[in-house]
């Protein structure tokens, strides 16, 4: 006879083997443990979670409203337009256009003087006459100075050339032209009329008297007068 045929269960013989009632206890046990220990951190989190909705929540304070002010604020609300206070950044804005609104405020009388808001249109006339006030500045005569004194100007410029006109010598020819000996320190220099000496005075004109030569930088002249030669070189 088989093991499977003898086995008894509650005093009731069944033909399975013994080893497949152990496994499927195993396995109800296994999904009895899972099931209460999932059961009991659901349990757990549900309390943290009323306990901090508890701690957090802010208990409103009764205001009391006198009646007298109750009433007086309740009759200037009735001739008051109030807007409800939207705040958009929650997404609650209401979009709809209140026409009624709308309504009672084209009904109001504007003022003469003033525009529509509700017409387009060019100002009324009553204000493009007005004329904006101005006031006209004439500038007053200036007054010259009975006695004005003596115009001070710049001192004049006066030329320094350091040379010494000592020689002069005549042309022999018709194409020559009359050449000057000058002296600068030790350097005897000798130029002809429309000649630059040292790059700075020009000789003018040359007499057998004097030389005169402009110092072209300053556009200043002066005559040299000639002089002896041992004196020149003194």
């Amino acid at each position: 006879m088989s093991a499977a045929s003898q086995t008894r269960l509650f005093g009731v013989r069944v033909g399975i083997d013994p080893k497949w009632i152990l496994g499927g206890l195993v396995v109800l046990a296994a999904l009895l443990f899972w099931y209460n220990s999932r059961s009991g951190e659901e349990t757990t989190q549900g309390v943290t979670q009323t306990a901090q909705v508890t701690t957090g929540a802010v208990v409103p304070r009764a205001t009391t409203v006198k009646p007298t002010q109750r009433r007086a604020g309740s009759s200037s609300e009735r001739a008051t337009l109030r807007m409800r206070v939207v705040d958009a950044t929650r997404g609650d804005v209401d979009p709809t256009l209140r026409l009624d609104r709308l309504s009672r405020l084209q009904a109001v009388a504007a003022p003469s003087h003033g525009r529509s808001l509700f017409e387009v249109g060019p100002a009324s006339q009553q204000a493009a006459t007005v004329a904006v006030p101005h006031t006209i500045i004439v500038p007053g005569r200036i007054s010259s100075p009975s006695n004005p004194g003596p115009h001070v100007g710049l001192p004049p410029l006066t030329v320094n050339i350091p040379l010494k006109f000592y020689g002069f010598e005549s042309p022999t020819a018709k194409a020559d032209t009359k050449r000057g000996l000058f002296l600068e320190g030790d350097n005897v220099i000798v130029a002809s009329e429309g000649e630059l000496v040292d790059h700075r005075y020009l000789v003018v004109e040359l007499t057998p008297t004097s030389a005169r030569m402009e110092d072209v930088q300053v556009k200043q002249r002066q005559d040299l007068p000639i002089v002896p030669e041992a004196q020149a070189q003194q």
